[in-house]
């Protein structure tokens, strides 16, 4: 995939998904849910499409940052909390999307309230990052690194300060089939950049 051209904001390797989750969400009506906003860049981007947007983010820093980056929104909410305690209305979105957020929280617990979440016909985008740990892991890492180190050097690559991170204790495999688990015909594809993709459509 090409990365993020866009001329606000900045690039990493999250933000390069960004237009991809744009179009997914596209395809989509009715409010639009971010689990995980960190400091509200994708939210401010799925504002472009002029429907409810609602942004989950745990910690208090970079929820006050999406806030700060959406205060001119009307139609974009933050609320600071976790995916667990936060009061969501069943069947209440048309798009739902995690990025670089799953491996903070038990993975089929999250997928299903995802689920849950959706209207029929809604659709799930997950960015995900897994651990290192078969051969075919390595392989693909290895392989990303010159693309990753040219394009992130071209487009001054940056990470936004006070979002949390930490490391995935999840494995491609384990992830994809906990998701095929949790949410039969779902898809997950390893991509550039470090990362994977799980998408599922609600019957």
């Amino acid at each position: 995939m090409e990365p993020d051209d866009s001329s606000s904001g900045y690039w990493n390797h999250n933000t390069a998904f960004h237009r991809e989750i744009l179009r997914r969400c596209a395809t989509t009506s009715g409010p639009v849910l971010d689990v995980g906003c960190g400091d509200g860049l994708l939210l401010s981007r799925l504002a472009s499409t002029g429907r409810p947007v609602m942004g989950i983010e745990p910690d208090a820093t970079a929820a006050a940052l999406a806030r700060q980056r959406c205060a001119d929104l009307d139609h974009v909410t933050v609320r600071e909390s976790t995916f667990d305690d936060v009061e969501l209305t069943a069947s209440s979105f048309g798009f739902v999307t995690m990025v670089a957020t799953l491996h903070h929280m038990p993975t089929a617990p999250a997928l299903e309230r995802c689920a849950r979440l959706l209207q029929p016909g809604g659709r799930l985008y997950v960015l995900a990052l897994t651990r290192l740990a078969s051969r075919t892991d390595l392989a693909v890492a290895y392989a990303a690194i010159p693309r990753a180190r040219i394009v992130g050097a071209l487009r001054h690559e940056s990470w936004p300060a006070g979002v949390p991170v930490t490391d995935p204790a999840q494995t491609f495999s384990e992830l994809r089939d906990e998701a095929r688990e949790a949410l039969p015909g779902a898809t997950t594809r390893r991509r550039p950049y470090y990362r994977c993709s799980l998408e599922w459509q609600k019957p």
